[in-house]
């Protein structure tokens, strides 16, 4: 079986979601963005073997947000590296899966490429 490398960005703002794929695909890996917990699900269920990392921003359409998309991807798939993102400085979670991460937007890209290059060899 093939060692997972892809990147799940789930990012509703569109040039964010953009800005995030450049980095993680400058970092020699390959990137997926949706833009909901929904589609994130989705997408996990039928690719989860081949997923080696989600990065995702608190703030999504929908019910659910992406600290709780974390806590579930923590359980369901808990080989997958998590980063959860914002860009409100007050909303730092602290209800974050022990193996996830959080990382304040605006991103540095060595900050992102390393995360990304992280998970992926620790797969």
């Amino acid at each position: 079986m093939e060692k997972p490398s892809v990147v799940l960005i789930v990012e509703d703002d569109a040039l964010l979601a953009e800005v995030a794929l450049e980095m993680v695909e400058e970092a020699g890996l390959p990137a997926v963005a949706v833009d909901s917990v929904d589609a994130a699900l989705d997408y996990l269920k039928e690719h989860a073997d081949g997923v080696a990392a989600m990065f995702s921003d608190v703030r999504l359409k929908g019910p659910l947000n992406g600290v709780e998309l974390a806590a579930f991807v923590a359980v369901r798939w808990p080989t997958i590296a998590i980063c959860v993102t914002s860009g409100v400085a007050l909303e730092r979670p602290y209800r974050l899966p022990r193996n996830a991460r959080f990382m304040p937007k605006p991103w540095k890209a060595e900050e992102v490429i390393a995360f990304v290059q992280g998970a992926s060899r620790a797969r």
